[in-house]
């Protein structure tokens, strides 16, 4: 885990950031209007994960509805992979989701190298000894694309 970084909610103010990391990671799915219209939404949480002088490294985006979490979109600038940064990202969203009641939180994850679409699912109410030991999703279910 990186300790010196910093998990917090996103703000409107981190949208360039939030862009320019999409960017870099080669997955540019929303335009910069659509993420400003999600960063707006009521449902819509989001956090991020930043440097001790606030730059930001990354980011995740997901909705609630009901007692159901999806995760939009997540993202961690290329020299900061491999760091925890997603994990600590998808942990503090966790936390967030069991707050407001979610039972369920879904990831779907698209593959053009196989042309499938596989959809993560992690039930958030593991019993009390799965908690804590590594368990960050199981697959649901593959459909074609």
């Amino acid at each position: 885990m990186n300790r010196s970084t910093v998990v917090r909610p996103g703000h409107a103010e981190d949208l360039p950031a939030i862009l320019s990391i999409e960017a870099q990671c080669g997955s540019v799915t929303w335009s910069p209007d659509g993420f400003h219209t999600t960063l707006s939404d009521e449902t819509t949480w989001s956090l991020v994960a930043t440097a001790p002088d606030n730059t930001v490294r990354g980011f995740i985006l997901a909705q609630v509805a009901a007692d159901e979490c999806t995760v939009h979109t997540i993202g961690v600038l290329p020299s900061c992979q491999r760091h925890g940064i997603g994990t600590m990202l998808l942990n503090g969203l966790i936390m967030h989701a069991e707050r407001l009641g979610c039972a369920m939180m879904f990831l779907e994850v698209r593959s053009k190298k196989y042309g499938r679409t596989v959809l993560l699912s992690l039930p958030l109410d593991l019993p009390p000894a799965e908690k804590g030991k590594g368990i960050t999703a199981t697959t649901m279910m593959m459909q074609s694309s």
